[in-house]
């Protein structure tokens, strides 16, 4: 009787060992799932910022001597921006799952306004006459 309650335990305890090791796993797989998919969020803004800073770059042969300093003023503002997400990209390997939340949301938000930012970017171009 005694050996029956014994092998009751352990296959108890080994269940609810394996029981909590799937939970956890699947815990980890979720985590490492946001953090590829914040990843993948942050590396389209990057692109984004490269595009648009190729973009304005291709207008300064044309531009005026006002818009050529408009540009450059924006092309360094763009660049600022880039390195703050190229930043927040390899902070994301280091967040433990504790902080992920906060940092998820906080990350979302500046590369929500980094688009809306880089996506209302229009400068007039006044063509030097020669």
């Amino acid at each position: 009787m005694r050996q029956s309650k014994n092998i009751a335990l352990m296959l108890g305890f080994l269940l609810f060992t394996f029981l909590f090791a799937a939970c956890e796993n699947g815990n980890n797989e979720k985590f490492n799932n946001d953090k590829a998919e914040l990843k993948a969020k942050i590396n389209a803004s990057i692109d984004k910022i490269d595009a648009k800073i190729d973009e304005l770059e291709g207008k300064m042969d044309k531009a005026g001597d006002d818009a050529s300093d408009e540009i450059n003023e924006t092309i360094d503002d763009l660049k600022d921006r880039k390195n703050e997400l190229k930043d927040d990209l390899s902070e994301t390997d280091n967040v433990v799952e504790e902080n992920w939340e906060d940092f998820k949301s906080g990350v979302s938000n500046t590369v929500n306004d980094v688009e809306d930012w880089v996506n209302d970017i229009h400068i007039d171009i006044d063509v030097d006459e020669e």
